[in-house]
């Protein structure tokens, strides 16, 4: 059975009054030969929106 899910917590100090900078990184592994992938979306079109605020 291969996992697809991770759940990861970071307790920063006690009660989490702490600031500190995490970086993390991802490896994708993949047989070869792929079928090709989709184009991908100009960069401005990946960018994430800002979501209106609610009043």
């Amino acid at each position: 059975m291969r996992n697809k899910n991770i759940k990861v917590k970071i307790e920063h100090g006690h009660a989490s009054q702490r600031s500190d900078d995490y970086s993390s990184t991802a490896y994708w592994y993949q047989k070869e030969p792929h079928k090709k992938f989709k184009q991908l979306l100009p960069v401005i079109e990946r960018l994430p929106k800002d979501e209106p605020k609610e009043l």
